[in-house]
């Protein structure tokens, strides 16, 4: 499974950012279907699996930056929709450009009973 840049975000157009730039603290995310809590913890699954500090990621990383391999994508595909009772298709990998877009998407997912 390869990740291929999204048309919305490419590295071209200067909004791809290395693992370096990125802290929590600075996100506003009020428009998001999660809160700083949330991403935190999303945040901490991506980070066990990929090997990185999860201080180090943000709703702006860009996952074709992540430099996944293959099979560590299908590992985080897996473990995501396992921890958090959601599908995700490959498609649905495919078109999310930021982890804050692949975040949005799984919480937007969840069942009711699950975001409170």
């Amino acid at each position: 499974m390869s990740l291929k840049p999204s048309r919305r975000n490419t590295p071209s157009q200067n909004r791809s950012t290395t693992l370096a730039d990125h802290d929590l603290t600075d996100h506003d995310l009020s428009n998001r279907s999660y809160g700083d809590a949330e991403f935190t913890e999303f945040a901490g699954k991506i980070a066990s699996i990929i090997g990185v500090p999860a201080a180090r990621l943000s709703p702006d990383t860009v996952v074709a930056d992540l430099g996944l391999e293959s099979m560590t994508t299908v590992e985080l595909v897996v473990d995501l929709q396992e921890d958090y009772d959601v599908l995700l298709s490959r498609e649905d990998f495919d078109d999310v450009t930021t982890l804050g877009d692949l975040a949005g998407l799984i919480f937007q997912r969840l069942p009711q009973r699950d975001r409170n």
